[in-house]
């Protein structure tokens, strides 16, 4: 499906497009969970350890309103407010990223638990956060449950 100059792919069930509010709405946001728990082992030592399993989300836009100046600096609030919150702080991971080459816009969510997006979704400042994603990106937010099949310690 096209939508102005960029082009959004669909592909079955692993992708979904979704309102930016559910995006740690696990009812709302079916996520695959294969196992529970990934597993992973050290470069040859055969030393597995279990990754916990939390629902990862990667959020994806094109920037199209305001100055990025002043929505990095509300990037900044938001981040700020989640690692000041004491009842957030530790349980969500969330990391933004942009393309170098134009607006694209990533940004990585993880939740350790339910408890902790029930939280988060009920904070001001992730409602006000929320809204000003939808604004700078004019409406056109993707959000993509993802899983982590390995990672570095």
């Amino acid at each position: 499906m096209f939508v102005g100059r960029r082009q959004k792919y669909l592909s079955g069930p692993k992708q979904s497009i979704v309102s930016f509010l559910s995006i740690l709405a696990f009812p709302l946001v079916p996520a695959p969970d294969y196992s529970g728990r990934a597993v992973t082992a050290a470069a040859g030592t055969g030393d597995h350890k279990e990754i916990p399993s939390m629902k990862h989300f990667m959020i994806k836009y094109q920037f199209a309103h305001g100055t990025s100046e002043e929505w990095h600096r509300e990037v900044g609030r938001f981040i700020a407010a989640l690692d000041s919150d004491p009842e957030l702080k530790g349980r969500i991971s969330y990391r933004v990223m942009k393309n170098r080459d134009d607006a694209s816009y990533f940004h990585l969510a993880a939740a350790a638990d339910e408890a902790a997006v029930k939280t988060l979704q009920s904070r001001d400042f992730f409602k006000h956060y929320t809204e000003k994603t939808r604004q700078v990106a004019g409406g056109e937010v993707t959000v993509t449950p993802i899983e982590v099949i390995g990672e570095t310690a």
